[in-house]
């Protein structure tokens, strides 16, 4: 590790999270793309040097942020670091997309899990206290912006019982909304780090394994059950099977975007047709839902004939 490595890693970096703090709307979609650089760098130098540099260039943004006032900054740097770092080693283990993905997630959302842990900690609150006033605040300052664009004209007690409505909602269903958000960061970055080790002709995955993935047959009992439990039951159990829900829908709509990927693949289509179709999922929330049936239904319709294929 040389200082110009490390000051590439810690300028690519910095203007990330300088764009999803100061650039609205496109900002905080760039800063998803932190972790490249560690990803990057990290490859380059190997497990030790990777490491360090991470560490080092962490340390800096931490320390850059305290100063400017934006102490949290360094939560985010640790947490993209380290997806970074991992996404590398996971890779260098020749790992292929999808379990990179649940490994990455996993240790992406059991280090956010701590970090918020330490925050409560540090400022002798309970966590759940930690969260409400987070999401108030940001629900509240994302109305009065609203407000001042003329869009909205809540105010008073009204402001007041739609923020608290938004937080209580949003509480309940957070872990699920972590896992999800979670997952999809690590996605987006693993595919992103994935094509830049195939153009550099580092390692070339065989995407066939990844097109022919599919969710667990035993996962959609564990579906059934929690739409009897978020119908029938209520209280905390009912919201325990509303999150249980969300992210088991998660899975089955990556196992639907795989059936999609093979059957594009499979007819040929062209790439221009493709982008649009991506395109067209990211903006129309309906698009999710019939991917995330396709993957459910797959294990009766066998979209991809892989039955028929192996005998099954």
């Amino acid at each position: 590790m040389n200082l110009k490595e490390m000051a590439g890693c810690l300028g690519w970096v910095s203007a990330f999270l300088l764009f999803s703090m100061l650039v609205p709307f496109l900002g905080p979609l760039l800063g998803l793309l932190t972790p490249q650089p560690f990803f990057y760098y990290s490859t380059k130098l190997g497990r030790v040097q990777g490491a360090a540099l991470t560490l080092v260039v962490i340390f800096i943004v931490g320390a850059l942020g305290a100063l400017a006032g934006a102490g949290r900054v360094v939560i985010l740097a640790a947490e993209y670091g380290i997806l970074g770092f991992a996404i590398a080693r996971l890779f260098d283990k020749k790992r292929d997309l999808i379990r990179t993905v649940f490994l990455a997630t996993g240790l992406l959302a059991l280090t956010g899990l701590t970090a918020l842990f330490l925050m409560a900690g540090f400022r002798g609150v309970g966590l759940a206290d930690l969260v409400r006033d987070y999401l108030t605040a940001e629900f509240t300052a994302t109305i009065d912006v609203y407000r001042e664009l003329g869009v909205l004209e809540t105010t008073g007690n009204d402001l007041d019982l739609t923020v608290k409505a938004f937080v209580d909602v949003f509480i309940r269903i957070l872990p699920a909304l972590m896992i999800v958000g979670t997952g999809l960061v690590v996605w987006l970055n693993a595919l992103i780090a994935k094509l830049i080790l195939t153009a550099k002709k580092i390692w070339r995955e065989d995407d066939v394994k990844a097109k022919l993935w599919q969710a667990p047959e035993q996962l959609v009992w564990g579906l059934i059950v929690s739409g009897f439990a978020a119908f029938f039951l209520s209280g905390t159990a009912r919201w325990i099977a509303v999150n249980l829900i969300i992210v088991m829908g998660t899975v089955y709509f990556f196992h639907g975007l795989c059936i999609m990927i093979f059957l594009l693949d499979k007819h040929k289509v062209p790439s221009w047709l493709r982008v649009g179709l991506y395109i067209l999922i990211a903006v129309q929330q309906l698009f999710l839902l019939v991917l995330a049936l396709a993957g459910l239904f797959d294990q009766w319709m066998d979209f991809r004939k892989l039955r028929k294929a192996t005998g099954a």
